[in-house]
């Protein structure tokens, strides 16, 4: 599987957001982080990549077995996660799971729908409400309903959002098992720069509408792009036992707002 992103231009009205991304090529068996400050165009990049969003130029491509995949092909290729999932769903989360197992037609979809949702550790409240369970909970069952598909590209917009500590870090190594069990590229739009480093094997950072940096952690993630990009004094290291690390000393400029 391979994605390949040519001259991407994407925007709202007369607004461009995206004004001439282009990406080498990603191929499978990488989890890919997408970075950058509030405003960049993480959001519309996926959207855009997941053909939610309208291409006002360029080309996003996607091959599967070398060959190209026709843009009405692609819903079964791609899966998309968005932010969050509505609330007010009259479902339990086990049969909104259950629903898009039936609609991939995949075997035994009452025991494909457990099995997932039991990798996501969502026995617990399988059986509860949509609208009872909070913010987090809500976005396993969105990536739950996703990985029933099993798509060659996975597309997660800002993921790890709502969870808590130790779900983070769950579900980041669930995507990595998947993506090198499965041969998956899987994109993820993140904000949190430590999870990005330690779990992505490429950073591609927006920045203005356009890739100012795409390669691994510790070439993106330099100490001029942590000040200049994300305003905060750090650095990205590897840890003894050879993680990247990333240390941040403070925001710039926070002390003289705070004296003012």
């Amino acid at each position: 599987m391979e994605l390949a992103i040519r001259d991407l231009v994407a925007g709202y009205g007369r607004h461009r957001v995206l004004d001439g991304v282009t990406v080498a090529p990603l191929t499978g068996g990488r989890v890919v982080g997408v970075l950058g400050p509030n405003g960049s165009g993480k959001s519309t990049f996926m959207q855009t990549v997941a053909g939610l969003h309208p291409v006002r130029s360029g080309e996003v491509s996607l091959l599967v077995d070398a060959q190209v995949v026709p843009p009405r092909a692609r819903r079964k290729a791609i899966g998309y996660v968005p932010q969050g999932l509505p609330e007010s769903a009259a479902l339990r989360a086990f049969e909104a799971v259950l629903i898009t197992s039936r609609r991939e037609a995949v075997a035994n979809p009452v025991e494909h729908t457990a099995e997932v949702m039991h990798r996501l550790g969502m026995d617990a409240y399988a059986h509860r409400y949509l609208s009872e369970l909070s913010g987090g909970q809500r976005q396993l069952v969105a990536l739950a309903q996703m990985m029933v598909g099993t798509p060659a590209l996975m597309l997660l917009d800002e993921p790890t959002n709502h969870l808590d500590l130790h779900h983070q870090y769950r579900l980041m190594d669930l995507l990595s098992h998947i993506s090198t069990q499965h041969n998956t590229v899987i994109i993820l739009a993140i904000h949190d720069l430590a999870l990005a480093a330690r779990y992505c094997d490429r950073l591609l950072l927006i920045n203005g509408g356009t890739v100012e940096n795409d390669g691994p952690p510790l070439e993106v993630l330099t100490a001029d792009v942590l000040a200049r990009v994300f305003r905060v004094n750090g650095s990205l290291t590897r840890s003894s036992g050879g993680v990247p690390s990333l240390v941040i000393d403070g925001a710039i400029g926070s002390q003289d707002t705070l004296s003012g």
